[in-house]
């Protein structure tokens, strides 16, 4: 049985045998590598506190504690982006056969689609890759632009509303633009 420790020296990476062979101060190389495993950092911000090392713009103790801030950083966007709702309601009112009618204009990024609600009966189900454009009016009115659908006149019932939900229709507007076109195709081939 005393082979088996000689094995696993064998069995060990470059690596772990060259720090291993290092004096205490630089075995953090080490506890950088382990700060990597946890994957929480992106491969270009290890791959730049790697090559500052490397360069001799930081120290390895400096590197370790890049290592930290930058997956502190992390955490602490992801926690927001996972606070952010997924789903928005917003009072309105829409201009349709010569008048104004109360509507609640839902938002929901987990469907991916845009519905107006009237009375709590869902009217209209809009998909996200049909928004064209969004228009701002005066005081709390604009309007949203569809393809192949007529456009939503709206008027928000605040000011903060209005701009809320512009800028939620110019996120979708965004996603349209930089989303695959064959994601588009495929998910008209769902629709009914």
């Amino acid at each position: 049985m005393p082979g088996l420790g000689l094995k696993k020296k064998e069995n060990l990476s470059r690596m772990e045998r060259f720090t291993e062979d290092l004096p205490a101060g630089r075995i953090s190389v080490r506890v950088l590598r382990q700060e990597r495993t946890h994957h929480t950092l992106s491969n270009e911000m290890q791959l730049s506190i790697m090559n500052r090392v490397k360069n001799g713009e930081l120290s390895i103790d400096d590197a370790l504690n890049q290592a930290r801030q930058d997956r502190k950083q992390l955490l602490k966007d992801r926690s927001l982006a996972e606070e952010e709702p997924s789903q928005y309601n917003f009072s309105v009112h829409k201009h349709g056969r010569y008048r104004w009618q109360k509507r609640v204009l839902q938002i929901d990024f987990k469907t991916k689609m845009l519905c107006s609600i009237e009375k709590g009966i869902i009217k209209r189900q809009l998909p996200f890759f049909i928004v064209k454009s969004c228009d701002d009016g005066v005081g709390s009115r604009f309007s949203i632009s569809f393809k192949g659908h007529h456009d939503y006149e709206l008027e928000a019932m605040s000011l903060e509303d209005k701009h809320k939900m512009i800028q939620l229709v110019n996120r979708i507007i965004y996603g349209n633009i930089y989303s695959d076109p064959q994601e588009g195709n495929a998910e008209t081939r769902q629709q009914p």
